[in-house]
């Protein structure tokens, strides 16, 4: 068995999220990567926006929307 990938992410804020994946699919085509894409996302703004309501500023969420917060190493 292979040991599992980890995968870090840096925002800018400095802030720093890893996990490890211990099981993977190689996305081969663009129907493929924009499918994984579109369900990530959707399952991302649906958490947000049904907790919506008990946000103090929505400036959260609309940061997250645009991608304020995102840096590639």
């Amino acid at each position: 068995m292979e040991p599992p990938d980890r995968i870090t992410v840096k925002l800018k804020n400095d802030a720093v999220h890893t996990i490890e994946v211990t099981e993977r699919a190689t996305l081969k085509t663009k129907s493929e990567i924009y499918a994984k894409y579109m369900s990530c996302a959707t399952m991302t703004l649906s958490e947000l926006i049904d907790q919506l309501e008990n946000m103090p500023d929505i400036a959260v969420l609309m940061t997250c929307m645009n991608g304020d917060e995102l840096t590639v190493d």
